[in-house]
């Protein structure tokens, strides 16, 4: 299997300029970014803490002044998710509630992407899979180790940490996407720290399903009212479409006291503690994190109670069973840190999946055309 360039670089390359990697908009601007240095932090021990997690750390990514305004400018130049016409959808009213994990298979305490920077990874497989359970009616684990043993850069790899952009690139180009179940697909990279613990040749790529395209976009949530970007949120939700989500802390303080807060409080506690609004990103000790949206519930009454379910890659706790946790609905979407860079991302990753063929020996031919897409919920068409 060839490999894919990443576009970020290696840890030991960090203070090198950036190579270009896939997607010509891109490419210049992040010329001049530093790479992501992959950081596992420990937890502070809490009296009140029941359970210690086995690494005992939970793996965020660094990024240098430079490579946060590459990232930013790269976020505004996406273009835009698809927002469906309201009528009839629940984005635009308040009073209910959808969750999307039904869709996604997987074992919680093994959904942990322990010592590696491959948040990103899961965040977009997770989307995938919902993707793959509404458009051909699989429920399928999808495998998170192929991305990470064929994706690499000039010393780098899956684990140095990536974005969105990379994620779809990759699948755009690779065009199948394997189950977790294949010979060697299951993940194994959760003490890797500088190369994959699988070479991609030795992963089984029989079966798999293909893929048509997969792109990227951004979810509208940037100078405009929170009531706006909430629904805008809802309506990519309310199309049975999961949401890459990405955010930024600006310091080892921010960061242990959410690492602290996931470690202690239960799934049904709201974070409420922000994104570091206004703050200065300190490059050494601020770092960013991707999860999966699922869902929402906006049915209390009370706004400060209403929430986004959020699938993590930490594995789980005694409080925290299925690996989940809540950020509000009522938050500053254009929350930024001190330069105006942004400290949160909502991104649809859109995979066309091909109609079904037969399986053979070798790899699979041209993909076909893509099959008509049936959408469970019939509340709002899932345009892909």
């Amino acid at each position: 299997m060839n490999t894919v360039r990443s576009k970020l670089g290696s840890v030991e390359s960090r203070e090198k300029t950036r190579k270009p990697a896939l997607g010509a908009f891109v490419s210049a601007l992040f010329k001049a970014a530093a790479s992501v240095l992959i950081v596992s932090v420990a937890v502070i021990s809490s009296a009140s803490s029941a359970f210690a997690a086995p690494s005992g750390t939970y793996t965020l990514l660094r990024f240098t002044e430079e490579q946060r305004a590459a990232q930013n400018k790269v976020l505004l130049s996406a273009p835009d998710a698809i927002i469906t016409a309201q009528k009839d959808s629940q984005s635009a009213v308040q009073g209910g509630s959808l969750s999307l994990l039904s869709r996604i298979s997987y074992v919680p305490v093994e959904r942990d992407q322990g010592n590696s920077g491959t948040c990103w990874v899961w965040a977009g497989t997770g989307v995938m899979e919902i993707a793959l359970n509404v458009q051909r009616g699989i429920s399928d684990r999808l495998s998170i180790q192929y991305l990470d043993s064929s994706y690499t850069g000039d010393r780098g790899w899956a684990g140095e940490g990536g974005t969105a952009y990379d994620f779809s690139s990759f699948y755009n180009w690779s065009k199948i996407i394997i189950p977790w179940s294949n010979l060697n697909a299951y993940y194994q990279d959760f003490n890797s720290t500088s190369r994959p613990a699988m070479p991609a040749a030795s992963i089984a790529m029989i079966p798999n399903y293909a893929l048509n395209s997969v792109t990227s976009a951004k979810v509208p949530i940037y100078g405009m009212s929170t009531a706006a970007a909430i629904s805008n949120i809802k309506n990519v939700l309310d199309q049975n479409r999961g949401i890459y989500f990405g955010f930024e802390l600006a310091n080892d303080s921010d960061w242990n006291q959410f690492k602290n807060w996931w470690h202690t409080q239960p799934e049904t506690a709201i974070w409420s503690y922000g994104f570091s609004d206004g703050k200065y990103y300190n490059p050494r000790t601020g770092g960013g994190h991707a999860v999966v949206c699922v869902g929402y519930n906006d049915s209390d009454p009370d706004p400060a109670k209403h929430y986004w379910i959020m699938l993590n890659s930490w594995g789980t706790t005694s409080n925290r069973p299925n690996g989940l946790f809540r950020i509000p609905m009522e938050y500053n979407y254009s929350s930024a840190d001190s330069v105006g860079d942004y400290n949160t991302e909502w991104w649809t990753i859109s995979p066309i999946y091909s109609a079904p063929v037969p399986l053979v020996s070798k790899m699979p031919s041209a993909p076909t055309a893509p099959s008509v897409l049936v959408n469970p919920k019939n509340k709002v068409p899932a345009l892909w």
